[in-house]
């Protein structure tokens, strides 16, 4: 073999190396990254749904169905009308594209759909606006057959004039003719792409054919937010907004401008939002946010830095409470972040209102620079049911916030109790002089700790008796003085995941207790609100009682890392999803 021979033999063989490592590397993708490789990162919404045939067929199997269908809900699910005309989009389907729905979502819809949408260059948005829908089938000869076939039957209808066959970089694509517009779309293997705007395809092409890259940028982005393996993920790219935010900004008024110019400060430090939802054996809806928070104003870092610790209060609320919150704020910094937002005569204006009212009040004091320092970090509330063998049958509720001396060194419990007192005897005043019967104001001492409560057997159900007090370092606003006294005995650890703080926490098995042993003083209460009868109350609880047999609790949790904080809605069932 001669030397120039073996050169281009040897280029030869590099060359079929190459694309052979970038077919493989291709190849390995995972159906969703597959239709990434088409979507620019540049768009400003990206919709995934994947493995959609593998989480239905998990959905359907799984204990948790199993056990609804056998409920009333489910029964009467399953009998409702609306079941039987599924059989008609059934027929439809079969008659239009011979495909049934289980065909259709499994072997069309099944691996992966990605929508994309890119928004118009500032002040031509909603005008020059683009948009990408990508599906990934898992069988590629039923994709063409059902395309051509959803051709055939538009021509028919006449929504259709015909299909012409174009190309872009050697490849061939096609476009719709309609009546007043066209569509554009191409078929790749077991990939299709959509788009109303010829040059967003022609986009998707170029992509297309550079070399396969092992992570398309769209994929990175969801993965640098933690949704990546979730069944539905949208991830908003605040960058293709930017320029609509400062052209509005250069155009409003200098108030609207001060305000419009906060907000594009906070704008521009986002570096991406994804909104998903997972199904795995709970379910959880989860809102994940990336931002440069070194570029916020002070104030804000502040605040953030203060939310995202968890509060002392959780070791205080009962873990069978029926509902608690609670969290960490930072008083000045939160108040200071909320004036940003607001025009500079309304700042003033809420300023010299605050002045007026509040600081009144409290004893001439500063509301802003002597007061709200000291109000925090820890603010939570908790709603408990009473013990099955107490008459009182409302629930027990507590709003509690951590209060610490000012900027002196002094306590500013006795301003706060002392406008409290004020504000009680002006309630007692006024409600006892428009009513016949008595609202008394009393006092009652826990030890060392003074709770003043209402009292008025008429206008409070049994067992109510607003109160409050300050103590262990909160300020205490209660349903009973009793409420008061058992605050902080009933401790229990948070028993969150690492790394997560506990927002929110609702516990359906407390809900369904106190269902259960409240019933017929809940009708009574329902009826009389309502101006319904027994029959109609006692027929809307069941129905409340059957949704919550299906669930074990609810946590709202904060999980936050540098730069980056995600938040959980977490349904917990009583049977695994999966």
């Amino acid at each position: 073999m001669s030397c120039r021979r073996s050169r281009w033999f040897l280029r030869a063989f590099v060359a079929a190396l190459s694309l052979g490592m970038i077919a493989a590397r291709a190849s390995a993708l995972s159906p969703r990254d597959e239709l990434l490789r088409f979507v620019p990162e540049d768009v400003g919404f990206c919709l995934v749904v994947q493995d959609l045939r593998g989480h239905f067929a998990a959905l359907q199997q799984s204990p948790f169905v199993q056990r609804f269908r056998q409920t009333p809900m489910g029964a009467a699910l399953q009998s409702d009308p609306a079941f039987a005309k599924l059989g008609e989009v059934e027929k439809i389907l079969q008659q239009t594209l011979g495909v049934d729905p289980t065909r259709l979502r499994d072997d069309l819809l099944g691996d992966a759909i990605v929508f994309a949408y890119r928004p118009g260059p500032a002040g031509k948005m909603n005008v020059e606006d683009q948009e990408l829908v990508l599906v990934r089938a898992r069988d590629a000869k039923l994709l063409v057959e059902v395309i051509e076939k959803i051709n055939q039957a538009q021509k028919q209808a006449g929504e259709l004039k015909n299909v012409q066959e174009r190309e872009y970089a050697g490849v061939r694509y096609y476009q719709r003719v309609e009546a007043q517009k066209s569509t554009f779309y191409f078929v790749r293997g077991p990939v299709v792409a959509f788009s109303s705007q010829e040059a967003m395809l022609r986009q998707a092409i170029g992509l297309e054919q550079k070399s396969a890259p092992e992570e398309p940028p769209v994929a990175r982005r969801l993965r640098q937010l933690g949704v990546e393996r979730r069944l539905v993920s949208l991830w908003v790219n605040p960058r293709p907004f930017d320029g609509e935010l400062e052209r509005k900004v250069k155009a409003a008024g200098a108030g609207e401008a001060a305000v419009l110019g906060h907000m594009l400060t906070w704008w521009k430090a986002l570096d991406g939002i994804a909104l998903s939802l997972a199904l795995e054996r709970d379910g959880e809806l989860s809102l994940a946010v990336r931002a440069r928070t070194e570029q916020l104003p002070p104030a804000a870092q502040r605040f953030l830095a203060e939310a995202a610790m968890s509060s002392e209060l959780w070791s205080r609320f009962p873990e069978d409470a029926l509902v608690a919150g609670a969290l960490r704020i930072d008083g000045a910094a939160l108040v200071a972040t909320v004036a940003e937002f607001l025009p500079p005569a309304a700042r003033a204006a809420a300023q010299e209102a605050l002045k007026r009212g509040l600081e009144a009040a409290l004893s001439g004091k500063d509301f802003t620079r002597d007061l709200l320092p000291a109000f925090g970090p820890d603010i939570g509330f908790c709603v408990t049911a009473p013990k099955a063998d107490e008459k009182a049958w409302m629930p027990r509720a507590v709003l509690a916030m951590r209060v610490q001396s000012d900027a002196e060194g002094h306590t500013v419990e006795p301003v706060l109790l002392s406008a409290l007192n004020s504000l009680a005897f002006l309630a007692v005043v006024g409600y006892n002089h428009s009513h016949p019967d008595v609202l008394a104001f009393r006092s009652e001492m826990q030890g060392k700790i003074e709770v003043k409560y209402f009292a008025n057997d008429k206008l409070f159900p049994v067992g109510v008796q607003p109160a409050f007090a300050a103590k262990e370092g909160y300020l205490l606003l209660a349903s009973s003085p009793e409420v008061i006294r058992r605050f902080g005995t009933a401790a229990s650890p948070t028993r969150a995941a690492d790394g997560e703080n506990p927002l929110l926490r609702v516990s359906a098995n407390a809900w369904r207790e106190f269902l259960k042993q409240r019933r017929e003083p809940l009708i009574a209460l329902t009826a009389e609100r309502d101006g319904a009868s027994k029959t109609e109350a006692s027929s809307r609880l069941d129905r409340l009682f059957a949704a919550l047999e299906l669930i074990d609790r609810i946590d709202l949790v904060l999980r936050p890392s540098p730069g980056q904080v995600v938040i959980t809605l977490r349904v917990q069932t009583v049977a695994p999803l999966r």
